[in-house]
């Protein structure tokens, strides 16, 4: 209202403002918060708010935490009965700490896998989510996120990695395997000879007509057993193929070497196959530190020498 000192028929002075920017904010954060609360209520996990302190002191747990860690939301809060840095299995307690220590700086969103350990003794894998709250200097003064139980989601990760890299009759590392680790080596470990050593049952295919399919598979279930015994720290055997296993030996020390562990192979190949009618060849293939086949090549060259001494 304005008073005037002379009669006016405005007497009022009003400022009209578009607030339309400022509704819509308002009508996002509502249905955050509404979002939020559905999400606590449905999370498989908990979400927090915690200190950013090395017991990650909490300030705010969700209901989910019972579920998550055997222990009621309460008994975190404040560390009354338990901290959460207890709960953190102790191989990941300064890794994830560390991890924390890298991402707050950059003002980044934070994610992490590790394993807790519940109030029952059990392990389970999770994923943490959250992000720094800062404080008018910018240092991290609170974290905020959410902690969400992945163990299924990992064992079902851990069974496809086994059987991509196994092969499910022998219990072997399988060909792929093989291949990957060969070409990793071959740039670190470049100043070191290798060797890969064949053994080729190709007759063990031409028993299956006569003796049944399960009759080979139990053969090469016992070879690969036999053959097992003479692994070491220096030769690891790998399942490459039905019919072939193979050798790599990581690091070459020479010829003689090499020969001593072919007359164990070749006693060791008599005694597994004295009762059948399979012959095997074996092929050795030396890896020079200069070598540029690459992993399909070498097993094509071992392929090719194992052949042929068989057929000698």
């Amino acid at each position: 209202a304005l008073k005037l000192f002379h009669e006016d028929i405005y007497d009022h002075l009003c400022m009209i403002k578009d607030i339309t920017e400022r509704k819509e904010i308002e009508r996002i954060l509502t249905e955050n918060e509404h979002s939020k609360s559905m999400l606590r209520a449905n999370l498989q996990g908990l979400a927090y708010r915690c200190l950013y302190d090395r017991e990650w002191t909490m300030q705010y747990v969700s209901e989910g935490c019972l579920e998550l860690t055997g222990y009621p939301a309460e008994s975190l809060l404040n560390n009354k009965e338990i901290s959460y840095k207890q709960l953190i299995a102790p191989e990941y307690q300064e890794l994830l700490w560390n991890e924390w220590a890298r991402i707050l700086p950059l003002r980044m969103p934070f994610r992490y896998e590790y394993q807790i350990v519940t109030a029952s003794g059990e392990r389970k894998w999770v994923l943490e989510m959250g992000e720094g709250i800062y404080n008018s200097r910018g240092e991290a003064e609170l974290l905020d996120g959410m902690i969400i139980d992945i163990t299924e989601q990992k064992q079902t990760e851990t069974t496809l990695k086994y059987r991509t890299e196994h092969d499910t009759l022998t219990g072997l590392y399988n060909r792929a395997y093989l291949e990957s680790l060969l070409e990793v080596d071959a740039r670190s470990l470049y100043r070191k000879k290798r060797a890969l050593i064949a053994i080729n049952l190709r007759d063990i295919v031409e028993l299956t007509p006569y003796f049944g399919f399960h009759y080979t598979q139990d053969l090469i279930r016992k070879v690969s057993r036999g053959l097992r015994e003479l692994c070491s720290d220096r030769y690891d055997l790998y399942h490459t193929y039905e019919n072939r296993f193979t050798y790599y030996v990581r690091d070459c020390q020479g010829k003689d070497q090499v020969i001593e562990f072919l007359q164990q192979l070749v006693a060791k190949l008599e005694e597994l196959l004295e009762d059948e009618r399979v012959g095997a060849g074996i092929g050795v293939l030396e890896i020079e530190p200069d070598n540029e086949l690459d992993a399909n090549q070498l097993l094509k060259q071992l392929l090719i020498a194992s052949e042929r001494a068989q057929e000698d």
